[in-house]
Parts: structure tokens; sequence; C-alpha cells
């Protein structure tokens, strides 16, 4: 890590890890992609929160209960490619970013819950795009291709026989370029269920 990161960017790190009684030796040999979703999913977890809780979780081990099938828009292996991928002075500025904003993280998910819940989807458009503002590349690989990518599968769910239930992020489903979105320039009319 010591040889990747910007000067302020370790320094940053390190007093994270100081403030969790956590050693930097752990982090070693990892890119700062990946420290950067593993300091997020521990925050999230000291928040009370479990990465085997959420929404896509929950619908996928109840189908599983109810032998329904399964699928996959795209493999686990692209959607850590989407972060490996990046140049080195991307990670380096994502991991800066998560460390800045992990003293908010609480308000700020409560926030983006809330946001959510009450249907306020330009509330929610204004904070993803904040919190995507420095990382154009991301956010275009990260949700704007993927969505596009989507598209095609998804029409053919909704063309097709059989009752399909797809589950994506809250981030793919408004704004600009969005699943939403490019549903309706397919003609079709999604509907916000409450």
């Amino acid at each position: 890590m010591e040889d990747v990161l910007q000067s302020e960017t370790l320094e940053n790190f390190e007093t994270y890890l100081q403030s969790r009684e956590l050693s930097l030796s752990g982090f070693a040999q990892q890119q700062p992609w990946f420290v950067a979703t593993t300091i997020t999913t521990m925050e999230l977890m000291y928040l009370g929160l479990s990465p085997m809780a959420g929404v896509d979780m929950h619908y996928f081990q109840r189908a599983s209960r109810e032998g329904k099938s399964i699928g996959a828009l795209e493999t686990l292996e692209f959607q850590l490619s989407l972060f490996s991928d990046l140049s080195m002075e991307e990670q380096d500025r994502f991991l800066q970013a998560c460390l800045i904003d992990i003293d908010t993280l609480n308000e700020e998910l409560q926030n983006m819950l809330t946001y959510w819940r009450t249907g306020q989807t330009e509330e929610l458009v204004s904070f993803l795009n904040e919190g995507l503002a420095e990382f154009p590349a991301l956010k275009e690989s990260l949700l704007d291709e993927r969505n596009r990518n989507w598209i095609a599968d998804i029409k053919t769910y909704l063309e097709g026989d059989e009752t399909v239930m797809v589950v994506v992020g809250a981030g793919h489903l408004v704004g600009e370029n969005s699943v939403v979105e490019l549903l309706e320039e397919n003609g079709f009319t999604p509907v916000r269920w409450e």
C-alpha cells in the first residue's frame, strides 16, 4: 500500500486504521479499491448492518427455499473488474473519498434510505451524483454502461410468459441512463411499487 498511495491518502488510511485498532500489514497486499470496499463494508457492519441481510440476499435465499430459478445479469468476476480495472490514481482517489465519507456514512445511508422509501427520486439522484461526481469513469462503468447492458435481458424477461423478478441497486433505478429511463425509451411504463 505504501508504494501505490498518495501521501495524503496513506496518512488518512493510517489514521483510520489506528482509530479501529487495525494494522496496515493486514492490507499491505491489497489494491486500494479493495481496501475501500472492505473498510466501507466494515463500517456498515459497525453500524449494525450485515452484507447477508441485503435485499438481494433476502430474495436470493427466498428463491432458493422456494425452488425457483435464479439467474444473474452479470458475473461476479465482471463486477470485481469494474473496480480492479481502475487506474491506480482513480483507486487512490476512490479510497480517499471513502475515508473522508466514513464519518458521515450513517447519516448518508439514512438519507439515501429515506429518499428511496419516500419516492424522492430527484433527491436520490442528486445524492448519488454528488457521490460519483469526481469519478465520471466509475459512474459510467458502474451504473450507465451496466444499465445499457442489462436492458436487452430485462426486455426479454418482460416480453416472456414467465413472471421474473429482477433485483438491482437503487442507483440503477433513478436518474439519467437509469434502467427505468431506458425501459421507458423502449416502450415500457415502469411503475414505482409501494
